[in-house]
């Protein structure tokens, strides 16, 4: 009896596993990438999960952070030409995080100090930002603040704390803050999506928040790794609002298994193994070139391993919408790569390789047969 049990319940797992692996081909549309063309920064010591691309026409910049020296470094881009070095003021310290808000501006956050500062590209401190977060919940593990970009005398900021709550409530976790630059004056939007408090999505790399920022209509546009849905807040009318999204079945996002709980009470095994088995979204970004956004969505992985590093890793699928949201279709990138920044030209996507030699990136370019092929 115990070997019939035994059987059933591998047959499920087997059944289960190839549903999983052949899901890509239930996808309408879907095409392969493959890269067009790489390029490669000289600077082997670039910290390349801090960079930030600054694009004003008709220049393209790429800045990175090297920690060895604690200076960011600026390039031309895709020509890599190192065109120069900013120190950072040694008060500082090491950087956490930064990004520019304009050019000539970076707001960056010290490692050890919770307060932001606006330095110039000589490396000047030009301004310290008292920038109390105090709606978003406690922050006891991981905590993540991107700025967005300056409009006037505000500066929008986005960003995500991890964890689960048994008690959290819609409106606790703003995900969007208007920052005035002149009062210090606060002013809280947005809210995540109705499935985060009827599921638990394991706390952790569910609860992170992508963003698009759209120049031509003046929206910024979110993304969240468990719903379909996006965000989006109008810059000028102080408004959010939401746009629903179907999808096929198969790219159907399961909740977590256990109830909603703080994370930090369950094994790290639990929730790193939850997300890389489990689909989820990730980076949008939108093309200002072609008018169209391109939105990451991350496949299981049927091979993950805990204990081996090198199955850290989920198949990227490009989704790609038209202005209002109308999917166009699917593209997917049979390569190694990074999404937490893509460099978006007139040729087409670059993203940075996962391989040993991470300084290099590939041009990819789902626009050129998706937008010709309808």
């Amino acid at each position: 009896m115990n070997k019939i049990i035994f059987f059933v319940y591998l047959i499920i797992f087997l059944l289960c596993t190839c549903d999983k692996q052949n899901s890509i081909s239930q996808i309408p549309q879907i095409i392969y990438l493959e890269k067009q063309d790489s390029v490669t920064i000289p600077d082997k010591e670039i910290y390349f999960t801090c960079i930030t691309h600054y694009s004003k026409e008709p220049n393209d910049y790429l800045y990175g952070y090297n920690f060895k020296s604690n200076s960011f470094y600026k390039y031309s881009f895709p020509r890599c030409e190192l065109l120069s070095k900013i120190n950072i003021p040694s008060q500082l310290g090491t950087v956490k995080d930064f990004s520019i808000i304009k050019e000539g501006t970076i707001i960056l956050q010290p490692q050890k100090n919770l307060s932001y500062y606006l330095i110039n590209e000589k490396g000047q401190i030009k301004d310290t930002l008292k920038i109390n977060l105090k709606k978003y919940l406690p922050l006891p593990c991981v905590s993540n603040i991107n700025p967005v970009f300056a409009n006037m005398n505000n500066l929008f900021i986005t960003g995500y704390s991890g964890g689960v709550y048994k008690e959290e409530k819609k409106g606790d976790r703003s995900i969007l803050v208007s920052y005035n630059l002149n009062d210090d004056n606060l002013i809280f939007y947005g809210d995540y999506p109705e499935v985060y408090y009827t599921s638990n999505f394991g706390g952790l790399n569910y609860r992170r928040v992508y963003n698009a920022v759209n120049y031509d209509e003046n929206i910024i546009v979110f993304s969240f790794p468990a719903s379909h849905d996006v965000h989006l807040f109008d810059i000028k009318n102080k408004k959010s609002y939401i746009k629903h999204i179907s999808q096929p079945e198969t790219l159907k996002i399961e909740p977590f298994s256990r109830k909603r709980e703080w994370y930090g009470s369950l094994a790290t095994q639990d929730y790193v193994e939850y997300y890389y088995t489990n689909n989820s979204y990730a980076e949008i970004y939108y093309d200002k070139y072609k008018h169209v956004y391109y939105r990451i969505f991350e496949l299981p992985n049927s091979n993950f391993n805990f204990h081996k590093r090198d199955t850290y890793y989920k198949e990227k699928l490009v989704i790609v919408y038209d202005k209002n949201f109308k999917i166009l279709g699917y593209a997917k990138i049979p390569d190694k790569i990074y999404t937490h920044t893509a460099i978006i030209t007139k040729e087409g996507l670059y993203f940075q390789s996962k391989e040993k030699s991470i300084n290099k990136w590939y041009l990819y370019n789902p626009r050129e047969k998706i937008l010709t092929s309808g």
